[in-house]
């Protein structure tokens, strides 16, 4: 958890981090109520990494997660995801194509860890940052590169869509590239032996397909099957937060217990059209 991370203090960093969970000081609390020395730390450095830590350990009994992002390092956020758990939005964004410029989006498809919700253009795409902006931190795949500029674009007319955004982003791609993991999104469900059943077919790709065919006859099961795949790409992504966590945790010799949540695949609030799946795959 964060509480045990000491790493962007001046004068601990990482090795200092290390010999503080060695000498028994494994959370903020417990340097809090530490003496005023510590033997392998000048005077100064103790004294003002106690300082430091009373308003991180008061930022985080507040819930203020906007502090904690301004003031711990991107690269150890990640430890913040127990802390936050249950206020993780998890999204995933399809589009018109891949081209920022030109391209749209078609559907946001969103879980919060218990229910499933998705935005979807021309319907209810404009009620997504308000929504938005009831979660602390949000969880994509490679959303930094593709979803996030996508939002950015789509609101920045509409809303001050940068001042609705959560404050912290869980990047799985970036997560598991830290870990050595290769692939893509689907690649590493089936790393993790995670199925996504009749929906294995399709890709990026298809779900641009869906969307002309969509807009091109008007049919509904195009757009079902479009949102079925669009929901399908969140449906996992707690899973391997979780997963993601706890190999990090070991990674980083973190003093903290790790993650065991039981986590169940949600029924689709839609359905994918089979014959259309099969009208897609063979193109």
């Amino acid at each position: 958890m964060i509480d045990c991370t000491f790493a962007h203090l001046p004068g601990i960093r990482r090795k200092g981090e290390i010999r503080l969970w060695q000498t028994h000081i494994k959370n903020w609390k417990e340097m809090i109520a530490h003496s005023h020395t510590h033997p392998h730390f000048t005077k100064k450095t103790w004294s003002t990494s106690r300082k430091e830590i009373i308003k991180y350990q008061t930022a985080l009994e507040q819930h203020d997660f906007l502090f904690l992002a301004n003031h711990i390092p991107e690269e150890l956020q990640w430890r913040m995801i127990p802390d936050l758990w249950g206020d993780i939005l998890f999204l995933d964004v399809e589009m018109s194509g891949l081209n920022l410029d030109e391209d749209y989006i078609t559907t946001i498809a969103t879980f919060n860890g218990k229910t499933p919700k998705y935005f979807v253009k021309d319907q209810n795409l404009s009620d997504f940052p308000k929504y938005f902006q009831q979660f602390s931190a949000f969880c994509t795949f490679d959303g930094e590169r593709a979803d996030l500029p996508f939002i950015l674009k789509e609101f920045k007319n509409k809303f001050n869509i940068e001042s609705l955004l959560p404050p912290i982003h869980f990047d799985l791609f970036s997560l598991s590239r830290r870990l050595k993991l290769h692939g893509g999104l689907k690649e590493i469900e089936t790393q993790f032996n995670l199925s996504r059943n009749n929906l294995i077919g399709l890709s990026g790709e298809s779900a641009i397909i869906l969307w002309k065919k969509y807009q091109k006859s008007g049919k509904i099961n195009y757009l079902n099957t479009l949102i079925a795949y669009n929901l399908a790409d969140v449906m996992f992504l707690p899973k391997l937060l979780q997963e993601f966590y706890n190999q990090l945790r070991i990674k980083a010799q973190l003093p903290s217990k790790p993650m065991t949540k039981t986590f169940e695949a949600f029924r689709l609030p839609i359905q994918p059209d089979l014959s259309v799946i099969q009208e897609i795959s063979e193109k």
